[in-house]
């Protein structure tokens, strides 16, 4: 479970010593006539007026700073189901986690059960002949092997969101789109003519941090563990999957995102290809 960050502390009222302080900047007030005495009172009442004022405009709160990610590095890969459960078993000990809805603070992780229970389902959808149904949680959700990474925030009354402190592999939902103009293959397009296509893994390589204002490359796997987490990711995908040759109106066409070596039994049933005429070249 996510650990919980500390609400924030809303409350707006000024300490004694911060409003003696207040009124010490209005200068002493000398009660030695009547006329004197109601100025001072003025005075007590301008400063009460300003107190309320900052109160109202500016209530004390906590401010956690956000930081910032950038030059990602990415893949495209659509897996067969055993090779899944076998590149998960490869990366463990890691854990995933739903970023994209708000939820009770104890659904907020993700089994791996879970979410190879969804991606069976969207695997079996394609090899049907089927356009599958998405999973927005399991395939928008991030993947860590440092739990710190993460923290849960309250944002509504029992309800509360994952949210980031450090980076992690963020996965995304793939889908391509085959250009009749350029006969080229372009990943991460989302139009009605985009082709489904497994999963983007995504890791930044420039971390800025908020709170220290300070820009830091990700690199260092003692900082950043999740850096030699995308590494291993990598590493695996070379072994077990390929880059993509399609097929179509007659052309070979090449492409970076990656196939499952285990896919190419069941490949030619993936019910978009069959519709816009592309096929898989079989090596």
């Amino acid at each position: 479970m996510l650990q919980a960050k500390s609400p924030l502390n809303l409350s707006s009222g000024l300490a004694f010593s911060e409003s003696a302080e207040l009124f010490d900047e209005l200068g002493p007030v000398f009660l030695k006539t009547r006329s004197q005495m109601a100025t001072g009172e003025r005075k007590q009442e301008q400063g009460r007026e300003k107190i309320a004022d900052s109160e109202e405009v500016k209530p004390r709160t906590k401010v956690f700073k956000k930081f910032s990610v950038s030059k990602w590095l990415k893949t495209q890969v659509l897996l067969d189901v055993s090779e899944m459960k076998a590149c998960l078993l490869e990366l463990s000990p890691l854990e995933f986690y739903n970023v994209s809805s708000i939820a009770l603070i104890d659904q907020l992780s993700i089994s791996q059960e879970m979410f190879l229970q969804s991606y069976e389902n969207y695997i079996s959808a394609l090899k049907d002949g089927k356009v599958p149904e998405i999973d927005r949680k399991i395939f928008s959700s991030v993947a860590t092997v440092e739990p710190e990474a993460l923290y849960a925030e309250e944002v509504q009354p029992g309800r509360w969101m994952a949210k980031l402190a450090k980076p992690v592999v963020q996965l995304q939902h793939h889908r391509f789109f085959a250009s009749k103009i350029d006969h080229k293959i372009h990943p991460m397009v989302m139009s009605p003519e985009s082709i489904y296509w497994g999963l983007q893994f995504a890791f930044p390589q420039i971390f800025f941090d908020g709170s220290g204002g300070s820009y830091t490359k990700t690199s260092d796997e003692s900082k950043f563990p999740n850096s030699a987490l995308f590494a291993k990711l990598l590493k695996w995908l070379r072994a077990f999957s390929v880059p993509t040759t399609f097929v179509w109106d007659g052309q070979k066409i090449s492409s970076p995102i990656r196939l499952g070596k285990e896919c190419f039994a069941w490949i030619a049933n993936h019910p978009q290809l069959k519709e816009q005429g592309i096929k898989v070249h079989v090596y």
